[in-house]
C-alpha cells in the first residue's frame, strides 16, 4: 500500500484497552486484516507504567509475528534509558529471528523523568545513558564480543546470541522533536518518526530541521526515511469522533484537548484534505493510529482514504 509513488502506510496494533479487558480476538483479526489489505507495517509503543491498560510492545510484536507473514513489525518508541542494552539486544535479536527479519526498533530518550525512580535509576546524565545504550545495542548486535567501560555499564567480553536476522542489524528509528534530539537522530539513527502528539506545523518545522542536518552531515535523504504517527478517525459524525478522541487522550495523555490539536478526524473529505498537508512533504511513511473501532477504521482508511491521496 502506497500513497503516491513513495509513501508507505503503517498502522498501530490494538495495544491499548481503555476498559481494562484484553481482547486478543480483536488483535488477531486486526493483524490479519491489515496484512491482507497491504499495509506496510504495524506498530506498538512503549508504556511500562502507563495508566491505560496496555500490552507489552515486544510481547505483542512476538505474537504478531506468529499470525502474519510479511508485514513489518515496529515499536515507536522504546524509552531506552529504562532498558538494559544487554537484555534489549537479546530480546530484539530473538524477535528479529522469530519474525524472519521484520523488526524495526524505534528509540527515544523519554520525557517523564518522574518515572526514573521506578526503574532504580537517576534521571541525571540521561542523554549519556541514552547514547551509550544505543551504541552498545548496535555493538552487541554486530560484534562477537563487546568490552565497554562507561558511566552506567561495564562489559567484559560480553557476547549476545543469536545475532539479528537483518544485517548488519534491524533499522533504528529515532523519535524526538527538540533540536538536540533531531541532531542525534541524524548522527546515530537510520530514520526518524515524528510523534503523534505533535501538531502538523510543529512536525513540519522538525522535518525541515532534520533535512538541514542530513545535508550538513552529507547523508543521502533517500537512505534516511522520515515519517509521522497520525492519530486519526474517519467518521461522518465529527462531534462523536471528537468526543471519543478526547476521552482516549484524557486516559492516555491526561490531556483531552490535545486531541483537537493533533488528531485528524471527521468525514472522508476533511481527512483527505488534512492528510494532504503531510503527503505533500514527501514522507517515506505515515503511521495511522486510530483509537476506536480499530478494525473498521483500518478498512476505511485503506478503502476510502489512501487511494484518494
Amino acid at each position: 500500500m502506497l500513497i503516491g509513488s513513495k509513501t508507505r502506510v503503517g498502522i498501530a496494533v490494538p495495544q491499548m484497552f481503555p476498559d481494562g479487558r484484553i481482547d486478543m480476538d480483536l488483535v488477531s483479526r486486526h493483524l490479519k486484516l491489515v496484512e491482507s489489505l497491504g499495509y506496510d507495517s504495524v506498530w506498538t509503543m512503549d508504556g511500562l507504567v502507563a495508566t491505560m491498560t496496555s500490552l507489552d510492545p515486544f510481547t505483542l510484536l512476538a505474537y504478531a509475528s506468529t499470525v502474519t507473514d510479511k508485514i513489518k513489525l515496529g515499536i515507536s518508541v522504546l524509552v531506552m534509558p529504562f532498558q538494559s542494552p544487554v537484555n534489549l539486544a537479546k530480546m530484539t535479536a530473538s524477535l528479529d529471528q522469530i519474525s524472519d527479519g521484520r523488526l524495526i526498533v524505534g528509540v527515544g530518550i523519554g520525557g517523564h523523568i518522574e518515572q526514573y525512580p521506578a526503574f532504580g535509576i537517576d534521571p541525571q546524565h540521561r542523554v549519556t545513558r541514552f547514547e551509550d545504550s544505543v551504541d552498545l545495542l548496535k555493538r552487541l548486535w554486530t560484534e562477537p564480543e563487546v568490552s565497554f567501560q562507561g558511566r552506567f555499564w561495564t562489559l567484559d567480553s560480553v557476547s549476545v546470541t543469536p545475532k539479528p536476522k537483518q544485517q548488519p542489524h534491524p533499522p533504528i528509528w529515532f523519535g524526538g522533536g527538540v533540536d538536540p534530539a533531531l541532531k542525534r537522530a541524524v548522527r546515530m539513527g537510520d530514520a526518524w518518526m515524528g510523534a503523534g502528539y505533535s501538531t502538523i506545523p510543529a512536525f513540519k518545522k522538525c522535518l525541515k530541521t532534520i533535512r538541514l542536518y542530513l545535508d550538513e552531515a552529507g547523508r543521502d535523504p533517500s537512505s534516511f526515511p522520515v515519517s509521522k504517527r497520525v492519530y486519526i478517525a474517519v467518521d461522518r459524525n465529527k462531534e462523536e469522533a471528537s468526543r471519543k478522541l478526547q476521552e482516549w487522550f484524557a486516559d492516555f495523555y491526561h490531556d483531552a484537548p490535545a486531541a483537537l490539536r493533533v488528531a485528524i478526524f471527521g468525514p472522508e473529505e476533511e481527512v483527505i484534505d488534512r492528510l494532504g498537508e503531510l503527503v505533500s512533504e514527501g514522507l517515506d511513511m505515515i503511521m495511522f493510529n486510530p483509537v476506536y473501532d480499530l478494525v473498521e477504521q483500518a478498512e476505511r482508511l485503506a478503502r476510502d482514504i489512501v487511494p484518494k491521496l
